[in-house]
């Protein structure tokens, strides 16, 4: 902007600056309405659910029986 020889110049420059701001903000505002979700749907994923460890109680006939940590399963 500091090259302007004269008021006339450098109004036009301010001008030709300011609208491409303008043209700028329009355009980013469109495209956030474009991002917007419609009624009833989210934007984010589903919350995943927090891991619940293995079930408690006793465990059903025909599941694997947990070994103590360091034990190796028996040979065949």
């Amino acid at each position: 902007m500091a090259d302007v020889a004269t008021y006339m110049a450098a109004l036009n420059k301010t001008y030709r600056s300011e609208r491409g701001r303008k043209d700028m903000r329009d355009d980013f505002q469109r495209k956030l309405q474009l991002q917007q979700p419609v009624r009833g749907q989210s934007s984010q994923p589903p919350a995943k659910r927090p891991f619940q460890g293995p079930p408690k109680g006793p465990t059903p006939q025909g599941s694997h029986q947990q070994r103590p940590q360091g034990q190796q399963r028996p040979q065949q």
